[in-house]
């Protein structure tokens, strides 16, 4: 179980030189999926996001991983966020 906090969003944007003010609240897919690659050490070369729900900054998120082809990305109400599919 995590949470991506404002300060590591504010850091991330900054980076990637992103100004969306969409994510003063939402955290970015792509820094979600970055995450999930890092803390469960994947490198697939290829892959698909299904995006179903925003992550809001803050929210507990915690990381499903399903028969080395998916990831499923859910908060503490099981409500299912991304789905990340391997190619």
């Amino acid at each position: 179980m995590m949470k991506v906090t404002p300060y590591e969003v504010k850091t991330y944007l900054q980076l990637i030189k992103d100004e969306n003010p969409l994510h003063n609240h939402i955290v970015p897919g792509q820094m979600i999926v970055q995450i999930v690659f890092a803390e469960l050490k994947l490198n697939w070369s290829a892959y698909k996001i299904k995006y179903i729900e925003s992550v809001e900054v803050n929210e507990f998120i915690h990381f499903e991983y399903i028969e080395n082809e998916k990831v499923i990305v859910s908060n503490l109400d099981k409500r299912v966020k991304i789905h990340i599919l391997k190619n």
